[in-house]
C-alpha cells in the first residue's frame, strides 16, 4: 500500500476550485451566507474531495485505474472545510480498495469502493 495522502486547502483554493468547476455555490464561495447555513461556514466541494479519492485510486491502482476503474458507494458523510488538515486512506476489501477521507478526530468525511473492473 502506498503512504495515505495529507490534505489541506484555504478558502482561496476553494475559490479557484469553484472558477474551475464553475459551482459558485454560497456554502462554497460565500463565507457569510454559508456562516447562516446549517454548516456554520464555508465547505468544500464534493467533487474536490472526490478528486482526492480518485488520486488515492490512481496511487494504488496505477495506470489501469484510468482505462479500467471504477467507484460506487460513494457517501459524503461528514462536512469537509477549508483549513483543515484530512488524510486519505485506502485499505483492501474483497478484491477492492476502501477509500476515506479522513477528519483530524479519525471519523470518516467520505467514503467510497475503486475497483478495476
Amino acid at each position: 500500500m502506498s503512504a495515505d495522502l495529507d490534505k489541506m486547502v484555504d478558502q482561496a483554493a476553494v475559490d479557484r476550485w469553484a472558477e474551475l468547476s464553475g459551482d459558485f455555490n454560497a456554502l462554497h464561495v460565500d463565507p457569510v451566507a454559508a456562516a447562516r447555513s446549517r454548516y456554520g461556514g464555508t465547505i468544500l466541494h464534493g467533487h474536490l474531495s472526490l478528486a482526492w479519492l480518485m488520486e488515492r485510486a490512481m496511487a494504488e491502482l496505477g495506470p489501469e485505474w484510468v482505462r479500467r476503474g471504477e467507484l460506487s458507494g460513494l457517501r459524503f458523510r461528514r462536512p469537509l472545510r477549508p483549513d483543515v488538515r484530512y488524510r486519505v486512506v485506502a485499505r483492501p476489501v474483497d478484491g477492492a480498495l476502501a477509500l476515506e477521507v479522513l477528519l483530524p478526530d479519525g471519523e470518516p468525511g467520505v467514503r467510497a469502493v475503486a475497483r478495476l473492473r
